[in-house]
């Protein structure tokens, strides 16, 4: 079992090239941190504005704000906001 996940490994990095496989790990760490940060941002504006909101909402808004979907159902209501 082992042995053929490397063999698959293996196979995917002959494809790729370990330079665009870095790349695309590096990539999607910067992506994934962008999104922790913006979902942190997010509710300590929303804590500033009075509404307590989960976690989930703040990762759901900054998808569909990175997205440029941002459907309006979240708004801010200040100016810091």
């Amino acid at each position: 079992m082992q042995n053929s996940f490397r063999q698959y490994q293996g196979s995917i990095r002959q494809m790729i090239g370990s330079g665009n496989l870095k790349f695309f790990f590096r990539f999607f760490i910067a992506l994934l941190l962008l999104i922790l940060i913006y979902s942190f941002i997010f509710q300590v504006l929303q804590a500033r504005e009075g509404k307590d909101l989960n976690w989930f909402t703040g990762f759901y808004w900054t998808l569909t704000t990175m997205t440029t979907l941002g459907y309006g159902d979240i708004v801010f209501t200040t100016d810091s906001g």
